[in-house]
């Protein structure tokens, strides 16, 4: 990767612990898929089997020696791409950078517009240890922001959301939550098991929620405006659970069942098992366009699936020498996602426009 902090150490950590999780979730996928115990139990809908042609042309691009990591995205010629020392500004022809400066490393990204872009990462004060910092970008330049309290020894801000202006979400390690209004952090503890809390998600009223593990349990949390209530609890039997955005819904993956949050628990909505979901990653504008990754069983390949409310369409094959996609935009004509190939060091950006 060109201009990069500790490049080795991160490129071969992040390619060793991709190809165990991969491995991990292939073996217990399989093994826990029914074991599941939601916060309700509904009727399972049934996909139909068979697969429907491409709904999408596919356009490729490739930025040679840079790992993107995510992207917000404002325009087709207005992207912004998170690496790991800058942030990469897509003008529809070129990838343009602005670094970050040294020591600081980008982690994770959010943004409200062009002028409010705010990558979470950290920075190393010492040879063997970071704190966690805050970036924004304000359309000329970065402004910095770190915790006050230097009694909190947070490493890293892992995920973040931003909903509004004075209204910023971010995680770190041991179950710390931040709220951050633009000028100062504000922190909430939750016990946790996990090494960091991600994603963050909002409902079509634009509350915000997490879920964390605790033991063999999984706590569902929506802030209300002053502080976290506990909206449900999960028995969980099985070895993953990870909410998403699809609109402004909330659904969750979990072994072969794709759910949704009603308000206070969580509803079957789609049980897969034409291919087996991969990475447990979804992306969507509705309920009748969702995209995900997997493995068919038929010909043993991965590709990007895509559902319409009725019937899997087989989109586009996923090479195994790159990392599966991460997706970071659709609507319901459009969708974008990037991966990384370690072999060759480069990303692969991917643009699906429907027929």
């Amino acid at each position: 990767m060109q201009n990069s902090y500790f490049t080795p150490c991160l490129k071969d950590f992040y390619h060793t612990r991709y190809q165990f999780i991969r491995a991990l979730n292939l073996i217990l996928i399989i093994i826990f898929s029914y074991l599941f115990t939601s916060c309700s139990n509904d009727i399972v809908t049934v996909d139909n089997p068979g697969y429907d042609s491409a709904r999408y042309n596919w356009e490729i691009d490739t930025v040679e020696g840079i790992h993107f990591w995510d992207a917000v995205y404002f325009d087709t010629n207005k992207i912004y791409y998170l690496s790991q020392n800058a942030l990469y500004e897509y003008n529809g022809i070129d990838y343009l950078p602005h670094f970050y400066g040294y020591p600081f490393t980008g982690y994770c990204i959010s943004a409200i517009d062009e002028n409010n872009i705010y990558t979470g990462g950290y920075s190393m004060i010492s040879y063997n240890q970071s704190m966690a910092y805050l970036k924004k970008w304000n359309g000329a330049g970065f402004e910095e922001f770190i915790i006050a309290d230097t009694s909190d020894k947070a490493d890293n801000f892992y995920s973040i959301y931003s909903k509004s202006i004075d209204e910023h979400w971010l995680s770190a390690t041991k179950g710390r939550v931040y709220k951050f209004d633009g000028n100062n952090f504000m922190k909430y503890q939750f016990d946790t098991n996990s090494w960091y809390i991600d994603p963050f998600v909002k409902d079509a009223a634009g509350s915000i929620y997490f879920e964390n593990r605790v033991g063999p349990k999984l706590d569902m949390h929506k802030y209300n405006g002053t502080s976290w209530q506990t909206l449900c609890t999960v028995n969980l039997t099985s070895s993953y659970f990870r909410m998403e955005n699809i609109g402004n819904q909330i659904f969750n993956i979990h072994g072969d069942n794709i759910q949704f949050f009603n308000g206070s628990g969580f509803t079957d909505f789609l049980y897969v098992g034409d291919f087996l979901i991969m990475d447990l990653e979804l992306c969507g504008s509705s309920p009748q366009n969702i995209f995900l990754s997997g493995f068919d069983f038929g010909d043993h390949k991965d590709y990007i699936f895509n559902y319409n409310g009725n019937k899997w369409s087989k989109e586009i094959e996923e090479d195994e020498d790159y990392k599966n996609y991460h997706y970071f935009y659709s609507t319901s004509n459009t969708v974008y996602a990037i991966a990384y190939d370690f072999n060759t060091e480069k990303t692969i950006v991917i643009k699906g426009v429907r027929k």
